[in-house]
This record gives structure tokens, sequence and C-alpha cells, in this order.
């Protein structure tokens, strides 16, 4: 009898122990991400423009701004940043113009590239994964240069096969996706491994933002009934989606038939002291198109622009639950793990006073 009440009991315990297995086996795994938005990283215009501007002297101003952010200010912001990283660090996501771009020569942009990549990865102990962003692209040969640099360093970094700026994988029990706005490939979102949870990172924003330019976004320059069909796809999977490109703080949250998506834009462009601070500009569904709408125009061509871009907006209007914006500029943490993603916000070179915190699942 005591043979058989032992036998009983190793077998509840080992079945106890197959069951805590599979539960474990089943959730997925806590972790960290760092996202730093547009870092625009430039020099002293002679260093990277000096072709460019024997051409055209239309971009000075700007050349101007990243040089003197770049002087101090940005360099403070980023190793702030590196402050964030933890061991449970997965990936540190820098959401595209990494660079200013505009050399006016290809071997100089290949230069500029390879410089920025060594500035930016000299900061951090986990992998950096670059996004494409519309800077990269600007200038004679930048395309080709950007093809050469960017797809070899996230292959590296991730260890993955990269052949573009479009590519999906999936890492601890989640999915990842990445789509260059330039030239995204549907079919990688379309096919993406699915997980715990779905994210997306791209430069132009996948929910259209309210801008005098709203069309310069994810499938925007697409067909209207692909941009249609991705926002449906984002609701079905739930997406928590990340930008860059407008150099400003924002959130939509979108709800549609007990679906939700997230999305969430930064900007690391510190141009000026202040913007350490969330200055709030909206924080109300009902501001969501009021930038366009005050959009003056002076002629037929942009006055078809602005209506086209008030009917963009109607995509997505019926469905914002949530929407926020602010000028600041910072980085960010993902926290991730099976209870909830946790987004924090951190103005400039603060990396102990969050300026906003969100729970977004």
């Amino acid at each position: 009898m005591k043979t058989v009440t032992f036998n009983v009991t190793m077998k509840k315990i080992l079945l106890l122990l197959f069951a805590l297995s599979a539960f474990c086996l089943a959730a997925g795994e806590s972790y960290r991400i760092i996202l730093l938005g547009d870092l625009h990283f430039d020099a002293e215009k002679e260093v990277y423009h000096r072709e460019f501007l024997k051409k055209s002297r239309r971009h000075l101003k700007e050349f101007e701004r990243n040089a003197e952010m770049w002087r101090k200010r940005m360099p403070e912001l980023l190793a702030a940043a590196a402050k964030l990283e933890t061991p449970d660090t997965l990936m540190v996501v820098q959401l595209g113009d990494l660079i200013q771009g505009d050399c006016g020569d290809e071997k100089v942009h290949r230069k500029f590239l390879a410089d920025a990549l060594q500035m930016l990865t000299g900061y951090f102990h986990t992998p950096v994964v670059i996004v494409t962003g519309n800077h990269e692209m600007r200038g004679d040969g930048a395309g080709e240069a950007t093809q050469m640099y960017y797809p070899a360093h996230n292959a590296k970094a991730l260890n993955i096969p990269v052949s573009s700026g479009n590519f999906s994988f999936a890492r601890k029990g989640d999915s990842f996706t990445f789509l260059d706005f330039n030239s995204p490939d549907a079919d990688v979102i379309r096919h993406a491994p699915d997980g715990r949870y779905r994210f997306l990172f791209t430069h132009g924003p996948a929910v259209a933002d309210d801008t005098k330019n709203s069309r310069w976004m994810l499938f925007g320059k697409q067909s209207d009934a692909l941009r249609r069909e991705m926002l449906q796809l984002y609701f079905e999977r739930e997406m928590l989606l990340f930008a860059g490109h407008t150099h400003h703080f924002v959130y939509h949250l979108l709800e549609k038939e007990g679906k939700r998506v997230d999305q969430i834009i930064i900007s690391s462009v510190w141009r000026s002291e202040k913007l350490k601070n969330f200055n709030l500009r909206f924080d109300d569904v009902a501001d969501y198109g009021k930038v366009i709408a005050s959009a003056k125009v002076v002629n037929e061509k942009e006055k078809k622009s602005k209506l086209d871009q008030q009917t963009l907006l109607c995509d997505y209007a019926p469905y914002l639950k949530q929407y926020c914006v602010a000028n600041t500029a910072g980085f960010a943490t993902l926290d991730v793990s099976d209870e909830s993603v946790i987004f924090t916000l951190y103005g400039g070179d603060d990396f102990r006073r969050p300026v906003k915190t969100l729970r977004l699942r």
C-alpha cells in the first residue's frame, strides 16, 4: 500500500512539474527596449555638406541647427539614454533620420553613415537597430549608400538575414516588424510572425498624423485601398506602432470592435533647451484635424491637397479614443512583460524624471 501511495504521489508531483514547465514555456519573457527618435547626426557644415552647398544652399538652416545641437545637447541626450540600459534590454531602436543627408556626393554619404553608426553604437552595449528614414535617402547616391550600410548593420545586430529596410522576426515570444516608409513592402507585415505582442517600427506614422503634410506616412503614397487594408490589419493584430519623422511627441489610441491600436511618435531632435520639458499642444480627440484645418491655401493645388489630407484623417478619426501632442525631445523606454507594456518618455538629458508614462497593454 505504501508503494502504491508513493507512486501515486510521485505521479501527481511529476504532472504538476510538467504543467508548471508548460506554463513557463508559454509565458513570454520580460525585457526592455530603448527608443530614439530622429537624431539628424551632423557636424559643422563643411564636414558633410561641402559638395551639396556648392549646388544649393536651401538646407543651410537645417545644417546650422544640427551643428549647434550636436556640439553639446545631443551627446548628452544619448549618454542619458544609455543610463537606462539594463541587463534585460533587448535592443535600442532608432526610428529613422539617423543622419541629415544632403551630402551631394555618394562617398561622403557613405562616410556620413559609417560615422553615425559608429557614434551611436558606441553609447550602448545592447544591439542598435536602425529604421530607414527619409533623410538617409537625400542626396546624390544616398539610396545606394544607405542600402549598402543599413541591412548589413541590422543583420549583424539581430543575427538574422536582412536585405532591405523591410523585415520581421520573432523574439522573446513577441513579433517585431520594421518597415521602410520610403518603399514599404506590405507582404512583410502581412506575413510577419505572430506573438504575444506585435510591434511595428517605421519612420513615418502608420496612423495618419495631423500635420500640414499628413500624406507623408506609411503607405500614404500608395493606394488608399492598401492603406486601409493595413489599418484593418493593425486592428486585427492589435499592433503597437512606433514612429518618428514629425519632430513631436504624439499618442494615438484607436479602438474598433473591441480591438485597440496604439501609435506613439517620438522626437529626439533637441534643437532648443525648452524641448526638455513636456510642452503640451493638444490633449483631446476633438483636436485631431485642427492643424490641417488651419492651413492657409493660396491656389487650387494647395486647396486640393488640403481637402485630400482632411479626407485622409477621416479614415482614422472615427476610431480615435485618445490623442495627445506635445513639443518635446528626448528618448523613451518600453518595458515589456506578460502583465503589461509600459512606455516611459524622458525629456532632453534627464533620465531620472519621466515626462510621460503610458500603459499600452
